[in-house]
């Protein structure tokens, strides 16, 4: 070993028992995958809702994006609402945002609890030859699910039915 490898690892080592970490410039790490607090949230919040197994890249990507997002509004200024939230995930992740902040904010899930919308062809890749129906149902969890995956944050407001309907009664579900 040279001179200049021992010197290295001497350095590396000296700066490990001080509590920091040596890593390469060239390192192709991005953000969330550094990002110690947004990862054991994340990693909590697959748990309490069974995701875990179906984790990937991107949706990981898109959760960094929604803690992101969390962290750069004025929870006073309105409400939060999530439409769609299939087990939760994301629900977790800005329930326990506002539960951290300890904001007085009003937080609705809406959700069909029965899967996606009717998948027209419109929807669908030209080549795609899976069962929409079988599609449709990947997406199902019932609302009784849901409220337990998220049992902890008791400040929820769940709405079951497709969005295009609540939609049209906006304004009278969220003055209760």
């Amino acid at each position: 070993m040279g001179g200049s490898d021992y010197m290295k690892r001497y350095v590396k080592k000296l700066f490990n028992n001080l509590g920091y970490e040596i890593r390469r410039a060239n390192n192709k790490e991005v953000f969330w995958q550094i990002d110690t607090a947004f990862n054991n949230l994340y990693e909590e919040a697959q748990m309490k809702t069974q995701m875990k197994a179906t984790d990937n890249i991107l949706r990981r990507q898109r959760h960094y994006t929604l803690s992101y997002l969390l962290k750069n509004i004025d929870l006073k200024s309105g409400d939060i609402c999530e439409l769609g939230c299939w087990r939760g995930l994301s629900a977790y992740q800005i329930a326990s945002y506002i539960r951290q902040k300890n904001e007085k904010v009003d937080f609705y899930v809406f959700d069909s609890f029965q899967g996606l919308s009717e998948i027209r062809q419109v929807d669908r890749y030209e080549y795609d030859k899976r069962n929409p129906d079988n599609i449709r149902k990947q997406f199902a969890c019932s609302l009784e699910s849901v409220q337990g995956n998220l049992r902890e944050f008791n400040f929820i407001n769940y709405y079951k039915g497709w969005i295009i309907i609540l939609g049209k009664n906006w304004t009278k579900i969220c003055q209760k």
